[in-house]
């Protein structure tokens, strides 16, 4: 997935998306490395240029959830 998508942090700084950092979150939360990468690609499939923080989160506890 080649788009462009930065994330809007909580103080207002605009960073680009880093599916690794939404992988890394997922394995702390429990899932193993392989249920992360989906999770991970589920999210960012789902994200748009502008998202807040608090949306990804959101987006990766949803997908946690599911299971």
């Amino acid at each position: 997935n080649l788009k462009k998508i930065y994330v809007v942090k909580a103080d207002g700084r605009r960073v680009h998306f880093d599916v690794s950092k939404v992988s890394v979150t997922c394995m702390r939360a429990g899932a193993s490395k392989a249920l992360a990468k989906k999770i991970a690609q589920s999210v960012l499939d789902q994200s748009y240029d502008g998202i807040t923080t608090g949306q990804v989160y959101k987006l990766v506890l949803a997908a946690l959830a599911v299971l």
